[in-house]
């Protein structure tokens, strides 16, 4: 009956719009991982990768940015150790109209370098 017919145009649509919401994250995780890492790997001519930058930057793509490392320190005192990082990151966002590329000047912390970095700063 009509009920229905309305209830799988409902079914379809949300499973349409699902569908998209899928293509924009494969979309935007092609362009930072494929053509974005390959872009920074050519221009500073060091391998981008991802797990040096934190998670996820806000209003962006729902994975870790990619990054090159453009400095890094160490701080010592009696007790522990950092390691300071500055790094150059892209990350994505999609919409439906719109695939963009952001940049970051970004800054992490770890306590030695087999260690998990924390981002302290991200500016774009």
């Amino acid at each position: 009956g009509p009920d229905g017919v309305a209830l799988r145009e409902t079914g379809v649509a949300r499973a349409c719009g699902d569908v998209c919401e899928a293509l924009r994250a494969c979309a935007e995780l092609a362009v930072v991982y494929g053509m974005g890492a390959l872009a920074l790997g050519a221009t500073f001519g060091s391998e981008a990768v991802a797990d040096v930058c934190g998670d996820a930057l806000d209003d962006t793509m729902n994975a870790p940015p990619v990054g090159i490392l453009l400095d890094s320190t160490v701080a010592r005192d009696d007790k522990s150790l950092a390691i300071r990082r500055t790094l150059f990151a892209l990350s994505g966002a999609a919409t439906a109209s719109a695939l963009t590329v952001h940049a970051y000047a970004v800054t992490t912390t770890s306590a030695s370098t087999s260690s998990a970095s924390v981002r302290t700063g991200a500016t774009p």
